[in-house]
């Protein structure tokens, strides 16, 4: 295959997450690597202790100005470039955010201060000035991306399409927005319009979009009115060097609970990943099989409403809450569970239940996860049916043998789903594009 080098756009990396979204642009920038391709990863804020990896290059955009000195870019050439930036309206979106309204002068800052507080100020992450902070990541990636030497431009999510089409306009090259989920699958009650409106500008100005599953590429068709043939397909995968284990163990052996199952919600605990349905499904479990624990790992918007709920419920004794878990501790909540749930409302993906299978442990996930598409040795239902999920947990834990030979297939199946077969599929995404650009 042929090698490309790559500018990869991305909002987050790790350890330094909040959800998949980091995980998966690491992944998929090693397999990248791997395969001989050079991935520059253009990121608003690096921490320091990020992975370093061959083939990889993490830049660091708060510190850009560095960068730009370290190419022998004249100071009064980028002082000439930011004048004309701010001389004339703001125009990357249509406006509508009072939180923009300021931009200019903070872009002031950015441009004097020094390195450090210019990292303060571009700090990433998703605190109430997002929207200025996705702005000004367009601004110095479309800066940036005059002076790299590259050949297609990928952007992981909304927060990233405005810098991947600044991008493009300074050197001409491709677009290719990533999409791992829409704002359908975040808010599906009630949209934030001014992220739909970031999200549909993004997907019609890109050259090609990468969608995580055929369920999400419904999403884009049905609420974005994108073209079917402008969407791509690639799976998520996982990193079997760092998941890979034959090594689980019985629940008599484990120090934590021995006696008891326990069943295992990991991941955000806000209203995409269906909580409040895994607690409704767990009350139902406890009435009719003694001896289940269930813990909820993750963070989110709901996390304190789930800790009131099941004890509204009666049932709180039987819930344990960990917070947020590093990956090892992850690791470690896998091997101590005998069941793994993710019953989300709108999923477009999903790895945890991969992880789930790799580690020995069954899974029952949602019908409404793009996950569900590549996964057929697990137990599927629909989020809504908590009657059903209470009966799939059931018959898993209430049967030994069942649950270990699910547990033995889906660990075989997860083996074949890696980020080198994504690392494929992008490749042949990248030499589309270029090939329709001419």
């Amino acid at each position: 295959m042929k090698s490309f080098k790559i500018m990869m756009i991305g909002w987050e990396y790790p350890p330094h997450i909040t959800g998949g979204l980091g995980i998966a642009c690491q992944g998929m920038a090693r397999a990248l690597a791997e395969a001989g391709h050079t991935v520059y990863m253009l990121l608003p804020h690096l921490h320091g202790d990020e992975e370093q990896v061959d083939g990889i290059q993490l830049i660091d955009i708060s510190a850009s100005m560095d960068f730009l000195s370290n190419t022998d870019i004249h100071t009064l050439e980028s002082l000439r470039h930011y004048q004309e930036l701010l001389s004339t309206p703001f125009s990357v979106y249509s406006s509508g955010w009072e939180v923009l309204q300021d931009w200019q002068q903070k872009l002031r800052e950015i441009q004097f201060v020094s390195t450090e507080n210019r990292k303060n100020l571009l700090a990433g992450g998703y605190g109430d000035d997002l929207f200025f902070q996705v702005s000004c990541f367009r601004e110095w990636v479309g800066l940036v991306a005059r002076y790299l030497d590259f050949d297609v431009i990928h952007a992981h999510d909304w927060m990233c399409f405005g810098a991947g089409k600044a991008a493009a306009d300074a050197s001409g090259k491709p677009f290719i927005a990533h999409i791992h989920a829409t704002e359908f699958d975040r808010n599906p009650l009630g949209i934030n319009q001014g992220i739909y409106d970031l999200e549909r500008r993004g997907f019609h100005e890109a050259d090609s979009i990468v969608s995580v599953s055929n369920y999400t590429a419904r999403t884009l068709m049905q609420h974005y009115g994108v073209p079917p043939e402008k969407i791509h397909v690639v799976h998520n995968g996982v990193d079997l060097a760092h998941e890979l284990t034959h090594q689980w163990q019985d629940r008599s052996q484990r120090a934590i609970a021995p006696n008891d199952y326990i069943v295992l919600f990991l991941g955000r605990i806000t209203f995409q990943k269906g909580p409040d349905y895994f607690v409704r499904a767990a009350a139902k479990v406890i009435e009719r099989l003694p001896g289940v624990r269930f813990v909820m790992a993750g963070k989110g918007d709901m996390y304190q409403r789930m800790i009131e709920m099941a004890a509204e419920m009666g049932i709180g004794k039987y819930f344990h809450y960990t917070g947020f878990l590093s990956k090892a501790e992850v690791r470690e909540a896998y091997l101590n569970s005998d069941l793994y749930i993710l019953p989300s409302v709108s999923e477009p993906f999903g790895i945890s239940p991969i992880e789930a299978m790799l580690h020995g442990v069954p899974v029952i996930l949602s019908r409404q996860s793009g996950v569900s598409e590549v996964i057929t040795h697990c137990m599927k239902v629909d989020f809504w049916n908590v009657d059903e999920i209470a009966d799939r947990m059931i018959s898993l834990l209430s049967d030994e043998s069942l649950r270990a030979n699910i547990r033995e297939l889906a660990y075989e199946e997860a083996k074949t789903i890696s980020w080198q077969k994504a690392a494929e599929k992008l490749g042949w995404v990248y030499e589309t594009a270029l090939i329709a650009r001419g």
